[in-house]
């Protein structure tokens, strides 16, 4: 309950659960921090599980790699980065 001291009419206290006084000023700042902790604690988990699905999607995409018979990527075709050395084995 809030309640306004006769002795300082400035100074407004509340009864908390276990019927002490305390300041109300100092609890609605205790409970407005305590709520911006659990704000920012909530955005923070929802980027760490955005971060995490999209991490798992990537590891869930199936992964292409086209080779010939001999090893050499079938894309392009080609060996080496020299044209010239192309086709002639080492």
């Amino acid at each position: 309950m809030l309640e306004v001291e006769e002795e300082d009419p400035k100074r407004l206290t509340m009864t908390s659960a276990d019927n002490e006084v305390v300041d109300a000023r100092t609890a609605m700042k205790t409970t407005k921090v305590a709520k911006l902790r659990s704000e920012r604690a909530t955005q923070l988990q929802l980027h760490v599980d955005a971060a995490a699905r999209r991490r798992l999607s990537a590891l869930q995409q199936p992964v292409e790699v086209w080779t010939t018979g001999n090893g050499t990527m079938a894309r392009g075709g080609r060996r080496s980065g020299n044209p010239k050395l192309d086709g002639v084995d080492a």
